[in-house]
């Protein structure tokens, strides 16, 4: 069962940095945002990502979608019911907005 979610997450980390990397030549702030990540995940800073930096990226990645999913199951039973996506999805909107009220205020000053 670890196996199976391990190498969904890979297959879903794989998928959204080719997604990033294709959409990449639509605007300047994909190719930004593409760049920013070849550059983490380019962790020798070659030029290069090698098939090390590329399994550790993808790690790194699905360790964060476990934190996100553990974060969304509030009461710890391994299951995301409804009720607690809709209210992880109110909290990290309330966090989102906090973040924007917070960046402008210091943008005005």
């Amino acid at each position: 069962m670890r196996r199976l979610v391990l190498l969904a997450g890979i297959v879903l980390a794989t998928s959204s940095f080719a997604e990033t990397t294709i959409k990449s030549d639509q605007s300047d702030t994909r190719k930004s945002y593409t760049g920013s990540m070849f550059q983490k995940m380019d962790t020798d800073q070659d030029g290069n990502i090698s098939r090390a930096e590329h399994e550790a990226g993808l790690r790194k990645k699905m360790e964060e979608r476990m934190a996100h999913f553990n974060a969304m199951d509030a009461d710890g039973n391994g299951l995301v019911s409804k009720t607690e996506a809709m209210e992880a999805r109110t909290r990290m909107k309330a966090e989102w907005k906090e973040k924007r009220r917070l960046h402008c205020n210091k943008t005005d000053k």
